[in-house]
């Protein structure tokens, strides 16, 4: 098979899976010492790993599932009159424009949708489609770092700065960011940093993040009710549980899970220094990209994006051809959609995994060339598109 959709998850390397799989024989054979007295130094060993890799304060980290949960979380923090604006991009993810628009109902808020530029050759032209979107009411500006449907890399700091010199809150989805570009999370400097860490940096499944700053941290609570909930958080480390604070033990400990797979991010990291570290694999990426440009040129496929790397990273969004575009405009793809249909025959007929996408009006074939990608992989892909189209 041919696994270009590393945009959703990862394959897990050899030295990770194995790692966790010790974990958890640990866990199967001892489940209550591992639960209550190893977990915390691991869970701390990989905070202190993520925060070194990401340029984060450890203290700032609290270890999810996903970054849904994480944004879930940031969100659940606001806490603004009604008439209140959260601004965000019509490159967003379709369950985050979600969360926002189910909050926004419940609160009496509004989601206004900045339209970004039709041709984008610059990052400025994202900020200043931003700027002049931002109205009296607009009280958060939240964004991707890494557009999911689209590979859109948004100018982070940037956008941050101008949330700062406006007086919003800033909310970054930055899902598909670690691992795929650079990420600086001190540089940055966001109210609130969500993200996964089981797609580009290749952890297992189950691995997010919230890195919260220090302006709205303390606002960030679970929104599951447990043995957290009564404490005051605080950056004070737990009294029982040495290694994480009151305020990580409030959003991370909700009774009895796996939580193996969020032990083990300094093997991650350590593997990413293995293969050479960002700067091997992100000009190992940047070949490849180029050299799928080059091939699905030859099926009349183009890219959304030119070959920037301040504008894309690993992720290339072909616009389809006009008769897949049906269900453009949605959130999400209805299920009978042409692009949705072709999405499986590529999988069923030739065992290629990669998905379609929609965003800003439009219909995407969303290629993921993950630095273990092949140049024979992308010519499949050429191949199968030259049936399928």
């Amino acid at each position: 098979m041919v696994q270009l959709n590393a945009g959703t998850c990862s394959p897990t390397p050899r030295a990770v899976f194995n790692r966790v799989t010790a974990l958890r024989q640990r866990q199967a054979e001892s489940p209550t010492e591992f639960q209550w007295r190893d977990a915390w130094s691991l869970l701390r060993q990989s905070r202190r790993a993520l925060a070194s890799y990401l340029h984060g304060a450890e203290s700032a980290f609290a270890l999810l599932p996903n970054v849904t949960v994480a944004l879930n979380i940031a969100a659940a923090a606001l806490d603004f009159p009604a008439g209140a604006e959260i601004l965000t991009s019509d490159h967003e993810y379709g369950s985050i424009l979600t969360l926002f628009r189910r909050l926004a109902k419940h609160r009496g808020w509004s989601v206004k949708i900045a339209e970004m530029p039709s041709k984008i050759e610059d990052p400025e032209q994202l900020v200043h489609a931003f700027a002049g979107a931002i109205s009296p009411a607009t009280q958060v500006l939240a964004f991707s770092h890494v557009s999911s449907p689209s590979g859109l890399v948004f100018p982070a700091k940037a956008l941050v700065a101008l949330a700062k010199k406006r007086g919003l809150i800033s909310i970054i989805d930055g899902a598909h960011a670690p691992g795929q570009v650079e990420v600086n999370l001190t540089d940055i400097d966001a109210d609130f940093y969500a993200a996964n860490c089981h797609k580009w940096m290749m952890a297992p499944a189950s691995v997010g993040f919230l890195h919260a700053g220090p302006r709205h941290k303390l606002a960030a609570k679970s929104i599951v009710s447990s043995w957290g909930y009564g404490y005051t958080p605080d950056e004070a480390e737990h009294d029982a549980f040495p290694g994480s604070t009151r305020w990580q033990y409030d959003l991370e400990f909700h009774g009895t899970i796996d939580r193996s797979p969020q032990m083990v991010l300094e093997e991650v990291v350590n593997f990413r220094q293995e293969i050479g570290g960002n700067a091997a694999v992100f000009a190992r990426v940047q070949q490849l990209s180029s050299e799928l440009r080059d091939r699905l040129a030859s099926v009349h496929l183009s890219p959304l994006l030119p070959h920037d790397r301040r504008l894309v990273g690993t992720m290339t969004a072909f616009v389809l051809p006009e008769k897949y575009q049906a269900g453009g405009g949605f959130i999400a793809l209805p299920g009978d959609s042409p692009a949705q249909q072709l999405q499986r025959r590529l999988w069923d007929r030739h065992r290629i995994e990669c998905p379609t996408t929609v965003c800003a009006g439009k219909v995407f074939l969303r290629v993921s060339t993950a630095w273990f990608n092949t140049v024979e992989e992308l010519d499949r892909l050429a191949g199968a598109l030259r049936q399928e189209l």
